[in-house]
């Protein structure tokens, strides 16, 4: 017999409806064995405002820090 696995792809801004969306994912998940799996992603353009590059990178390193630790709470 085929061994299906299922997955299920959760994309997210981390606001109130994407998490509730998340949760949903990860009962279906539950119910029918599938991987759930989350995919946040933000215009850098939106974060940084500055034409310096190391500030730049240094703004998009410490919120990637915070959304980490965000997610990690959420699971």
């Amino acid at each position: 017999m085929k061994d299906n696995k299922y997955r299920i792809l959760v994309l997210s801004d981390l606001k109130e409806k994407s998490i509730t969306a998340l949760n949903y994912a990860a009962r279906l998940g539950n119910e029918i064995n599938a991987e759930v799996e989350m995919l946040y992603v933000k215009a850098a353009t939106e974060l940084a405002q500055t034409e310096n590059p190391l500030l730049a990178m240094r703004i998009f390193s410490e919120h990637c820090c915070k959304i980490d630790k965000e997610i990690n709470q959420l699971v």
